[in-house]
C-alpha cells in the first residue's frame, strides 16, 4: 500500500516538474513575444516621430512659401493698381445697345451733375465693359478730377437714373474708383464677412480696403485674406 502511494507521489512529482518546465517554456515564449512587440512599438514610435518632424518641416515650408506668394501677389497688385489709379468705374448708367459716343455723352452729363463739368479732352481713355444688366464704363481722368467727382458723389448720396434726370427709373448708378480683380474680390469678401461679425463700415479708397468696427474705433486697412482672417477672430 505504501509502495503504491510512493509510486503515485513520484508520478505526481514528475508530472508537476514537467508541467513547470512547460510553463517556463511558455513564459519564455511569451516574454520573447512581448520583447518583439515592444521593439516593434519602439520602431513605430521612431517612425511616427520622423513623420511628425517631416510634416512639421513641410508645414513650416508651406507657411514660408505662402508668405512669399502673398508678397508677390501684393507687389503685382500694387503695380496693376498704379496703372488704373486715375480710372473711374461707372455702372448702371449706359445700356448695351448704346454706342461709344452715346455712352460718352451720358458720362460727361453725369460728371456735370456731380459738379465737375468736363469735356472729351479731359478724358484720356474711355471704354465700355459689358455686364449682365448693361455696361460698366471705365473712364480715365486727371487725378484732381477723379477726386472732385468722388467727393461730389459722396455728398449727393445715392444716385439713380431718376434723380440724375436720365429717366424715370429708380435703378442705381454706381460711381467708384476702378479696382483690380484681386482687390475687388477681397473687398467683397471683407464687406460680407466683417459686416457679419459686427463691423459698421467697410469701404475702399485709393485702392485700399478700409474697415471700422464702430464710430469710436480706429480705421484698419485689410491687407490680404490672411489679415482678414485675423480681423474675424
Amino acid at each position: 500500500m505504501d509502495l503504491k502511494y510512493g509510486q503515485r507521489a513520484l508520478f505526481l512529482c514528475a508530472c508537476s516538474e514537467l508541467l513547470i518546465i512547460n510553463l517556463q517554456d511558455e513564459n519564455k515564449e511569451i516574454i520573447r513575444s512581448l520583447d518583439f512587440l515592444s521593439e516593434q512599438f519602439d520602431e513605430e514610435k521612431k517612425r511616427s516621430k520622423v513623420l511628425e518632424d517631416i510634416v512639421g518641416e513641410i508645414t513650416k515650408e508651406n507657411q514660408v512659401l505662402k508668405a512669399e506668394v502673398d508678397k508677390l501677389k501684393s507687389v503685382s497688385n500694387t503695380v496693376q493698381m498704379k496703372k488704373i489709379e486715375n480710372n473711374l468705374s461707372i455702372t448702371g448708367l449706359t445700356a448695351k445697345e448704346e454706342t461709344q459716343e452715346q455712352a460718352l455723352i451720358k458720362t460727361l452729363t453725369l460728371f456735370s451733375f456731380l459738379d465737375t463739368p468736363l469735356t472729351s479732352n479731359d478724358i484720356s481713355n474711355f471704354r465700355q465693359v459689358p455686364t449682365n444688366s448693361g455696361t460698366t464704363v471705365i473712364v480715365t481722368v486727371k487725378p484732381e478730377h477723379k477726386k472732385l467727382i468722388l467727393q461730389s458723389r459722396g455728398r449727393k448720396g445715392k444716385l439713380t437714373l431718376k434723380n440724375t434726370k436720365f429717366s424715370d427709373s429708380n435703378d442705381r448708378i454706381f460711381v467708384d474708383e476702378e479696382l483690380t480683380k484681386e482687390t475687388y474680390a477681397l473687398f467683397k469678401k471683407a464687406k460680407e464677412e466683417l459686416r457679419g461679425v459686427g463691423y459698421k463700415y467697410v469701404w475702399h479708397r485709393d485702392g485700399k480696403i478700409l474697415s471700422r468696427k464702430n464710430d469710436d474705433s480706429k480705421v484698419v486697412a485689410v491687407r490680404n485674406e490672411s489679415h482678414l482672417k485675423d480681423l474675424l477672430k
